[in-house]
């Protein structure tokens, strides 16, 4: 089993047609994707996807407005049972514009770390258990 720690978000990532407009302006988008974001989210990901075990700690996300991200990581066979909680309000969120040369990130990690009950601590015994840390 690999343990992956640190932060999940739910991320949406917004393409745009043309730069980034100034303020008062206007884009277009043209394409836009829901993903996992945050390194441990996006971790536990790819390691499901090679076939790996994986047990994902750390920022919780909200059991409501998380949903669709614990079904994504459920769906891929990741272990996310520590990080969903129904008494977290949001979690992170992120939300990512980007154009041919720029990306633009709006996201709430400031008021998400102000509240150190978003983060669990790590689990010793799952890190004694794991064959790989992260």
């Amino acid at each position: 089993m690999i343990y992956c720690y640190g932060v999940t978000a739910l991320s949406r990532i917004l393409r745009l047609q043309r730069n980034f407009p100034g303020p008062n302006g206007y884009a277009e988008v043209v394409e836009s994707a829901d993903n996992i974001g945050g390194e441990a989210g996006g971790t536990a990901m790819c390691l499901a996807r090679f076939g790996h075990k994986v047990v994902l700690d750390g920022l919780k996300v909200s059991r409501q407005g998380g949903r669709w991200a614990l079904g994504q990581l459920a769906r891929k066979g990741v272990d996310a049972s520590r990080i969903a909680s129904p008494r977290t309000r949001v979690g992170a969120v992120e939300t990512v514009y980007s154009d041919d040369t720029t990306r633009t990130v709006f996201a709430n990690y400031v008021s998400t770390f102000a509240d150190p009950s978003q983060m669990n601590r790590p689990s010793e015994s799952l890190i004694r258990k794991a064959s790989h840390v992260t």
